[in-house]
Order: structure tokens, then C-alpha cells, then sequence
């Protein structure tokens, strides 16, 4: 995990928000997030009304999976996951799959 998707855990986790939402907005592994927020004692958080959830996870969507850029999102148009084509390329390097 990098520090910026440590620090969007402990913000999230603050605002009670569950380990399976974190882990669909940042693409990361549920069990990550859950030993993560074990080890850092961030667990046993209450819980948000679903309205609030649902505004946080799209403020989560809104930054690059690679470097944590804010990304303008394009209305009407597929949601965008990397600042740019060079964060995509490293991300997906840095992410293949062994057994390929």
C-alpha cells in the first residue's frame, strides 16, 4: 500500500466507513485493508448512514491509483482510474500477474 492509500484508510476508517467499501474504492485487497487497519488499531470504527458512504466513496474515486492525483471526472463518461497514460503503464507493470 502507498502512503497516500494508508492515509485514505485512516480517514475513511474514521468516518466509519466499511473494510469491502475501502477496499472497491481504492482496488486494493479486502483482507489488506482489514489486517492493515488491525495492526494500526483503526478497526471497531461505527458505522456511517448509507447517503454519507455514498458520498465518501465518490470523493475516494476521484484520485489516481498510481501517484494519488485528483482526477477530473468526465460526466457522461467512463470513470477514469488514472491521471494519465504514463500512471496507467507504470500501475499495470508494477501490477502483472506472475503466472502470465
Amino acid at each position: 500500500m502507498t502512503l497516500f492509500q494508508k492515509e485514505q484508510v485512516r480517514r475513511m476508517r474514521s468516518e466509519g466507513i466499511s473494510y469491502s467499501k475501502i477496499a472497491d474504492c481504492l482496488g486494493i485487497s479486502e483482507n489488506t485493508i482489514k489486517s492493515y487497519c488491525q495492526r494500526n488499531k483503526l478497526s471497531g470504527m461505527v458505522a456511517t448512514p448509507k447517503a454519507e458512504q455514498a458520498d465518501i466513496q465518490t470523493v475516494a474515486f476521484n484520485f489516481c491509483k498510481n501517484c494519488g492525483k485528483s482526477i477530473e471526472q468526465r460526466t457522461g463518461k467512463k470513470r477514469r482510474k488514472f491521471c494519465s497514460d504514463e500512471c496507467r503503464i507504470a500501475w499495470w507493470n508494477s501490477h502483472m500477474d506472475p503466472a502470465l
